[in-house]
């Protein structure tokens, strides 16, 4: 059992791989969910609330000085969940990827 970190109020739901595609057909839809990409999507609009990166190329350095104030910052939202990608790789991804484990953690 991981022990939390900081955990938003909104579930976050976490993924191997965003699909900004499926993203897009969400927002669509009109689903009041949110997503926060490593590295900015293109087929998505820049102007989008519901839509945040935490590194326009995905540079994992950036991405986690950044993680925390977008997490929070999505989490006063009100939105009904956040879909966060997981980072790929080692090293710095592995400890992004356990913030966002314990971030997801609802116990």
């Amino acid at each position: 059992l991981l022990r939390r970190h900081y955990s938003p109020r909104t579930p976050v739901v976490l993924h191997r791989a965003l699909d900004p595609k499926a993203a897009a057909r969400a927002l669509a839809a009109g689903r009041n969910e949110a997503w926060l990409f490593l590295a900015q999507p293109r087929a998505l609009d820049r102007g989008e609330p519901r839509v945040r990166w935490l590194d326009a190329r995905g540079d994992l350095r950036r991405a986690a000085r950044r993680l925390f104030a977008e997490l929070r910052a999505l989490d006063r939202g009100g939105f009904d969940r956040i879909h966060v990608e997981l980072a790929p790789g080692a090293g710095i991804a592995d400890a992004i990827n356990d913030r966002l484990r314990r971030a997801a953690a609802r116990t």
